[in-house]
C-alpha cells in the first residue's frame, strides 16, 4: 500500500520536473549570450593576490607533506606508548604462572607438599573465609478480622 503511494508521488514529481524543463527550454534559447569580462572587483583582487611573491611559490604538496609528517609522528608516539603498556603487562605475567596458581590453590585449600607426601597446613585467621551473617525472614502478618 505504502509502495504504491510512494510510486505515485515519485512519478508525479518527475513528470512535474520534465514539464517545467520543456516549458523553459524555448525561453532560455531566445536569451542572448553574454560574455563575462574580468573587469569585476573579485577578478582584480584574485589577480593581485596571485602577483604576491609568497603565493607564487606556494605549494600544496609541501603543506600536505608537513601535515602527514606531523600525524605520522603523533601516531608513532601512540604506538610506542601502547607497546610500553603491553610490555609492562607482559612483565607482570611470569612464565611459571601455572606453578604459582597451583601453589596458591594448595595454600588456600590448606594442602601443601612436603617431600613425597601432602600435609594439611593449619589455617591462619587471615586465610579463613568470612561468611555473611544470616538474616531472618520477615514474619507473615496476620490478617485481622475486620468488618466489611
Amino acid at each position: 500500500m505504502y509502495e504504491l503511494i510512494f510510486l505515485i508521488i515519485l512519478v508525479g514529481s518527475l513528470g512535474g520536473i520534465i514539464l517545467i524543463i520543456i516549458r523553459k527550454i524555448p525561453i532560455l534559447a531566445e536569451l542572448p549570450v553574454q560574455k563575462t569580462t574580468e573587469a569585476g572587483f573579485f577578478f582584480k583582487l584574485k589577480a593581485k593576490i596571485k602577483d604576491i611573491r609568497f603565493i607564487k611559490n606556494f605549494s600544496f604538496e609541501r603543506i600536505l607533506q608537513k601535515i602527514l609528517l606531523k600525524t605520522e609522528k603523533k601516531t608513532n608516539g601512540w604506538l610506542m606508548k601502547l607497546r610500553e603498556r603491553s610490555a609492562a603487562q607482559k612483565s607482570y605475567t611470569s612464565d611459571d604462572y601455572w606453578q604459582e596458581l597451583k601453589k596458591s590453590f594448595r595454600i588456600s585449600s590448606g594442602l601443601q607438599k612436603q617431600g613425597c607426601r601432602t600435609v594439611k597446613v593449619k589455617e591462619s585467621p587471615s586465610d579463613k573465609k568470612i561468611s555473611k551473617p544470616k538474616t531472618r525472614k520477615p514474619r507473615a502478618r496476620r490478617r485481622k478480622n475486620r468488618p466489611v
